[in-house]
């Protein structure tokens, strides 16, 4: 997995209290700064793509940045009953756009942590997009204190969708209370303060191979209103040989700048086999929207994979850009491709050959 040093940035929140006012000939009021930071590291560091299946430890770690009212450091304390969130993965750096399924939490040994520091109690999963290190007695940090408070094993499951994979995890204390730090030229005087970080991950799919050996379309078609529009064509995906169609959904997707052109999927068990090749099909789908026609077949002959043929409809008005990334889940297996498309004549719709640019 690809991380660059310079974006594990260590997003700081400060909160000074203590800060004196007075008459001019009154003493001096010292105040101080509780300041920390956290680092969410890949363990050991690697500079490659994570890899679908393919699990690693992600460290935690908790940094002290507290300062007396002279600038010098000074130690803070991780309050008992403190939280740390871990949002596995999100689309922006303030998760406004969460990515659940991405990452999947695979708890171990140690309380759920793979390793971890007497002070935490363990590491559980929130939901299925975050996880959670409680603290159970207070945790004392020397001044600029490094100090890996756990490690957690995370496994890539779900590819991002979009042209690089790119992603963002997230970590912070759950309040702004959870730092504790006073000064050291006036014990009376003390700040609390959270802690936040994240670091940025690329989880790409693998491409979309060529379903043809020739040219062959693949065609989004606007309706007049009176039907959904219709995307219709072929793609190949290099899934496992032992992959059984019947008994794994199928998701399709196409998106672009602007967000989701359309989402289709049918539940494991749909594609039904027939010899050689598996079919499904739903007439209904051409008035009601949904995935109306799949063939699936695995070629034995260049270019190898799985062949799938598809017919999907909904409401495509969002095809409004050019580039568009379609993607394919089958088997437990995601594979997509970022293409340049082509207007069809009168606004019509789009074409391109899928995979034929890789």
């Amino acid at each position: 997995m690809r991380l660059r040093t310079s974006l594990l940035t260590r997003v700081v929140f400060m909160l000074a209290v203590g800060l004196g006012f007075g008459l001019a000939a009154a003493p001096r009021v010292h105040a101080v700064t509780g300041s920390a930071a956290i680092l969410p590291q890949i363990l050991p560091p690697a500079d490659t793509n994570l890899t679908q299946d393919e699990p690693f430890n992600l460290g935690i770690t908790l940094i002290n940045q507290s300062i007396d009212d002279n600038l010098s450091p000074i130690p803070a304390t991780l309050k008992a009953g403190s939280k740390i969130i871990v949002t596995l993965a999100c689309g922006d750096a303030t998760c406004a756009a969460p990515l659940p399924g991405t990452l999947a939490f695979v708890p171990q040994s140690a309380a759920g942590c793979v390793s971890k520091l007497p002070q935490i109690t363990s590491c559980t999963a929130l939901g299925d997009n975050q996880v959670v290190l409680t603290v159970g007695s207070n945790l004392v940090m020397a001044p600029n204190a490094f100090i890996q408070l756990a490690q957690i094993s995370l496994n890539p499951v779900e590819p991002v969708i979009t042209e690089d994979g790119k992603f963002t995890l997230l970590a912070n204390t759950d309040n702004i209370t959870d730092i504790q730090t006073c000064s050291l030229i006036n014990p009376s005087k003390c700040a609390n303060a959270a802690a936040a970080g994240s670091t940025i991950m690329y989880f790409p799919p693998p491409d979309i191979g060529r379903p043809c050996s020739h040219i062959c379309d693949s065609r989004i078609m606007f309706s007049d209103g009176t039907a959904p529009d219709r995307f219709a064509g072929s793609l190949l995906l290099d899934a496992p040989a032992d992959c059984n169609p019947t008994t794994a959904p199928l998701r399709f997707r196409i998106t672009n700048a602007d967000g989701q052109v359309v989402n289709k999927k049918i539940p494991e068990g749909s594609l039904v086999k027939h010899g050689g090749y598996w079919l499904y099909q739903n007439p209904a789908a051409k008035n009601a929207g949904g995935i109306g026609y799949v063939k699936v077949r695995q070629r034995k002959e260049a270019p190898f994979g799985w062949r799938v043929d598809l017919r999907v409809f909904g409401d495509m008005d969002s095809a409004t850009l050019a580039k568009m990334t379609t993607s394919l889940r089958m088997c437990d297996y995601v594979a997509a491709t970022t293409d340049d498309w082509s207007p069809l004549p009168d606004g019509g719709g789009w074409r391109v050959d899928l995979g034929a640019a890789q």
